[in-house]
């Protein structure tokens, strides 16, 4: 900072020096005169105004030298140093992303004030606020650049150096002939500080953040390395790359193909490669692991924990009959340490978030055993991928494909190519299929997905097919990735497409009906207790359909799309309610428990007759809408929760009103949330007025709105590609109720007697609330 100018405002209980006393969650704008939200949505930690325990006044105080600022992190109790201004806005501290700073321009001088992020979440440089997702501050190549001398000074001798004021920043001096240095600028790892002592970086509750003067620096590794050296100048240097290794979510591993028993020279391959480009978090094995005479003695020395395997190895299951033997020890799939057996077939998500799916064997027509598989199989890995993102539109594909065979469509002349692997990658949509047992390396460009009920995201997918551990021919056999989980990244990251793409090899094939996969019935995706599917979905999956009888269908003129009262699934009038989840019946809406709660207190507010939405409520049922919510409010309150509303007009007949409890301390978390997964499924939610009557809401066409405790209103009339799920995904959230798979209603299904059960204690608690009684 380069001043500050003389002002002598009071101040409140925190010390914060204010003109008006603001909550804590507040400050004073000068402009505005009034209190305004934190920027940034943080708390204020320090001001370039602090209140001075002698003086017991606000003073101000100039901050242009170095490392002047200091944060204190109880949670590290370490001291944060925040970099100094060098231009106006919202700045993330590199060091701890829990912490940002403001920097503002004031005759001529920089007013800094640094901030605290809510507990569970970190600024994001890129929304310039604080968030919920996972996504801590990346630094970028030109960002290193650009970093003044106080950072990077220039080089005095040969070396690896941290910098003085950021123990996640650090530089590589290396000699020119002339005399002067190269610099490469390096960061460390997600949660990681530079360990002077060490020279890497290291998990940074083992690294206490401290500013140490860059002379100190010097003199302790020369001390270390014993050099010899009086007083050194400073030599030219020229940085000639900045390089990045903060990837905050991306897991480095490595892909072998068919190892066939050469165990001695695989593992020494793996260890060799994991000491110069490593460490690698994983190493994963497609095709023939074992082959038909098998190094047996090599794996005993591993058994026997004689040596280790020097990065987690998981190979998929055998390919013939007389491999199966190789497998039949295995406890828990551990065939000794580091060395696994992801099994028959399944989906295995890493501690990091990465999806795995894989099938292990050769396909076979009818039934299926240890080394084949069937078309039932490869159902069941479809529907595990599918499993937490069931929903229209929400499915992201998942991580890495592993098979045995290759995908029939891939390439002409394979060797046993299956169909059903074909099926299966269109299905799963991985980012990366690796496959084995063709003694061939082929990479394809990457190839574009089309998109079908499950998620209406064109996403790409890239196919790699290795060669043998250690072929004659040096095909390639060990394929290098860094990947970050799907669930992760951005929709923009994930839909970006490359001047290389290719069309997809399986939008010909008549995949559906040869390979029998789908020839069933789909499960009807009914949830709470009505079918979400409508003929304006059927009519979109018939135009996808490959069948040519479908398209002569499609050009027939279609009819109004109308809907039957009588077979409603919310009108009190329709035989076809289940009535024994309904808690409360007033004059125009009852209560009901939701179909496959979240919780056991998660509410439905609906219309007695039949009405599509909150918009076409007439005086007195908006009026008893608002008495329902209220009491909803008050019972929440007593324990020590906030109620949040949501409602979807959109693939839906009548209106719904969903209302559950978040408890007091989490609620605030509610709207960044909300706003995260707005991002995450591109949906643009814009701030309107609380609501007080119908016409608040959108009278025509599909809308989704959600109420939030603070009387924060969030509305969308933006529902193309829009999550049927949208509002369980907002509550089931890992900052909020922590329960993502419950995203997925189904996953949430209970029998009528623990419905019945949840009813019967709901209704008995309401009693006190209920004004209908």
């Amino acid at each position: 900072m380069v001043g500050a100018t003389t002002i002598v405002p009071p101040t409140n209980e925190t010390g914060v020096c204010e003109e008006t006393i603001c909550s804590k969650l507040e400050y004073y704008d000068k402009l505005k005169q009034k209190c305004r939200d934190f920027p940034g949505g943080g708390f204020l930690v320090i001001m370039d105004h602090v209140f001075s325990d002698t003086e017991k006044r606000c003073i101000g105080e100039t901050l242009n030298q170095p490392n002047t600022i200091k944060v204190h992190d109880e949670s590290q109790n370490c001291n944060i140093i925040v970099p100094d201004c060098s231009g106006v806005g919202l700045f993330p501290i590199p060091s701890n992303c829990s912490f940002y700073f403001k920097c503002q321009e004031y005759n001529y001088n920089f007013h800094q004030y640094v901030y605290q992020c809510p507990p569970g979440t970190f600024f994001h440089p890129d929304l310039q606020k604080c968030s919920s997702t996972n996504k801590c501050y990346e630094a970028q190549e030109e960002i290193l650049h650009n970093f003044s001398k106080e950072y990077f000074p220039e080089c005095l001798i040969y070396g690896q150096f941290r910098t003085a004021k950021d123990c996640t920043l650090y530089y590589r001096c290396v000699p020119n002939i002339d005399g002067s240095f190269y610099q490469i600028r390096y960061e460390c790892p997600y949660k990681m500080s530079y360990n002077i002592e060490k020279e890497l970086c290291v998990p940074e509750h083992l690294q206490c953040c401290e500013y140490i003067p860059h002379e100190r620096i010097i003199e302790q590794y020369k001390v270390q390395h014993s050099i010899d050296a009086t007083t050194l100048l400073p030599q030219p240097t020229t940085v000639i790359s900045a390089i990045n290794t903060k990837i905050t979510s991306s897991i480095p591993m490595l892909v072998c193909g068919d190892v066939r028993g050469k165990l001695k020279s695989f593992f020494a391959r793996i260890e060799n490669v994991n000491k110069k480009s490593g460490p690698f978090d994983l190493v994963l094995c497609v095709g023939d692991f074992f082959g038909t005479n098998p190094e047996v003695e090599v794996l005993q020395e591993y058994k026997r924990n004689i040596k280790t395997v020097s990065a987690p190895v998981y190979i998929l299951g055998p390919t013939r009959k007389e491999l199966a033997q190789y497998y039949a020890d295995t406890q828990d799939g551990d065939i000794c340490t580091n060395l696994s057996y992801l099994g028959k077939r399944g989906v295995y998500t890493t501690s990091g978030g990465l999806k795995i799916a894989y099938l292990s064997g050769n396909s076979q027509e009818t039934g299926s055993n240890e080394w084949t598989y069937s078309k039932a199989d490869a159902m069941a890995v479809r529907d595990s991928c599918l499993a937490s993102k069931a929903n229209m539109g929400d499915f992201r594909g998942i991580d890495i494909l592993l098979t045995s065979q290759w995908p029939f469509g891939m390439q002409e002349k394979v060797k046993e190519s299956c169909k059903l692997v074909s099926w299966l990658a269109n299905a799963v949509k991985p980012r990366y299929h690796f496959c084995g047992m063709n003694d061939e390396f082929y990479e394809s460009p990457p190839y574009r997905n089309l998109p079908d009920k499950n998620t209406q995201m064109e996403l790409a997918t890239r196919f790699v097919g290795l060669a043998s551990f250690g072929n004659p021919e040096k095909k390639k056999h060990i394929y290098a990735l860094s990947i970050t989980p799907v669930e992760k990244m951005r929709v923009l990251e994930l839909i970006q497409k490359t001047t290389d793409e290719i069309p997809s090899p399986y939008q010909n094939l008549s995949l559906l009906t040869e390979s029998g996969a789908t020839n069933t019935e789909e499960k009807r995706d009914d949830q709470y207790f009505y079918d979400m599917s409508t003929p304006d979905d059927n009519r979109r999956n018939k135009r996808r359909s490959n069948d040519p009888n479908q398209h002569q269908q499609n050009n027939q003129k279609r009819g109004r799309p109308t809907f039957d009262q009588e077979s409603c699934w919310f009108c009190l009038s329709a035989g076809s309610i289940e009535k024994h989840l309904i808690i409360s019946v007033g004059d125009h809406f009852y209560l009901a428990l939701a179909k496959g709660p979240i919780t056991e207190t998660h509410i439905l507010i609906l219309s007695i007759t039949h009405i599509q939405c909150a918009a076409l409520l007439s005086e007195p049922q908006w009026a008893e809408l608002v008495r329902f919510k209220q009491a909803l409010v008050q019972f929440y309150a007593d324990r020590d929760q906030k109620v949040f509303f949501y409602e979807r007009n959109f693939k839906t007949g009548h209106l719904q009103i969903n209302a559950i409890g978040i408890d007091d301390n989490v609620a605030w978390k509610i709207q960044h949330v909300l706003e995260d997964k707005g991002e995450e499924f591109s949906v643009q939610l814009e701030k309107v007025p609380k609501l007080t009557a119908p016409s608040d809401l959108p009278e025509r066409g599909p809308y989704f709105v959600a109420e939030l405790p603070d009387d924060t209103v969030m509305l969308t009339r933006q529902m193309k590609g829009f999550p049927l799920h949208f509002g369980r995904e907002i509550i089931c959230a890992d900052n909020l109720l922590n329960c993502e798979e419950k995203a997925d209603w189904r996953q949430c299904n209970c029998t009528k007697e623990e419905e019945d059960e949840m009813v019967k204690n709901f209704r008995e608690s309401f009693k006190p609330y209920d004004f209908t009684v």
